[in-house]
């Protein structure tokens, strides 16, 4: 108790008896008591009188220490992103002053375009060109990309014809492996068209890889285990069963391989050079295994 009240000290939440008070749930036994056994029953007395004020004081110093960590985060971030901020600035000055526009541009800048036009110039010049689409890494794909590239998709698999197929849409991916929420891929629209949940086209055929080609044995056991622990945590059930489906790949014919999961110590976290630590780390391990024999490749 004294070290969640102590505030020269980083409060512990992850104790099991705390956790008990703070998510109760019977199947991690009755709730604990602030007591010894041997203590007088006068004591017992009063101490149970004044549970429920503990109970309420630990939650309410539990929010502020999750407050705490996000208004700690948040200052980390604000000078990067102070940063971020005047790069991003530095870049649309030398794009205007130079005239010029990048690849990230176009999708804004096609969606700006075609949003007006019941049929777009550039999709029937397009669709007269191409009948057969491929899309890789469709787990990355923003709705913006992906809602430019449907129009010219849909047009195309209008005019399919399963006795000539001439007209085809191929996508390839998977969503626990998206990377890039954070310009703009959507790893839900690839699972609501796999699971046919998707307004905007037919359900698809699926061809399942169940074999891993690239990884040893003990990589690919990991990831069926880690994927299994997952999918019982995860809120939303498609993703769940998503991961469910994902732990059950075979093994080609690699052998061995490795695999680690290390804590670092937590007294450097504050510490500007953390980051060293897990390079230093790394560096360590790589160096073990090249001189235990293996290859970097």
């Amino acid at each position: 108790m004294q070290e969640v009240l102590d505030p020269k000290q980083t409060p512990n939440f992850e104790r099991k008896w705390l956790l008990k008070i703070l998510e109760p749930d019977p199947a991690l036994g009755p709730r604990p008591t602030f007591y010894k056994k041997t203590a007088p029953a006068e004591v017992k007395a009063a101490v149970d009188d004044l549970y429920d004020t503990v109970v309420e004081t630990l939650v309410q110093i539990h929010r502020a220490h999750i407050q705490s960590i996000h208004l700690k985060n948040t200052l980390n971030q604000l000078v990067p992103l102070t940063v971020v901020e005047a790069i991003e600035k530095e870049f649309e000055r030398i794009k205007k002053e130079n005239n010029t526009l990048v690849i990230s541009d176009f999708n804004k800048l096609l969606s700006e375009e075609i949003q007006s036009q019941p049929a777009p110039f550039i999709y029937e010049r397009l669709g007269e060109r191409f009948t057969h689409y491929f899309i890789d890494e469709f787990q990355d794909t923003s709705s913006l990309q992906w809602q430019n590239l449907l129009p010219l998709i849909q047009n195309n698999l209008a005019q399919a014809d399963p006795k000539n197929p001439k007209h085809s849409l191929m996508i390839v991916g998977d969503p626990k492996q998206s990377i890039y929420r954070w310009r703009g891929g959507r790893p839900e629209q690839f699972i609501d068209l796999a699971l046919g949940k998707s307004p905007d086209l037919q359900p698809p055929q699926i061809v399942s890889l169940d074999t891993n080609y690239r990884s040893h044995q003990d990589i690919v056991s990991f990831n069926n285990a880690l994927y299994t622990f997952a999918a019982d945590y995860l809120p939303k059930k498609d993703h769940a069963a998503l991961y469910a489906q994902g732990n059950a790949q075979n093994i080609h014919h690699k052998k061995s391989g490795f695999v680690a999961i290390e804590f670092l110590d937590k007294k450097d976290q504050e510490d500007d050079s953390k980051d060293q630590l897990y390079f230093a780390r790394i560096e360590q391990i790589v160096s073990e295994q090249l001189d235990r024999g293996r290859s970097l490749s």
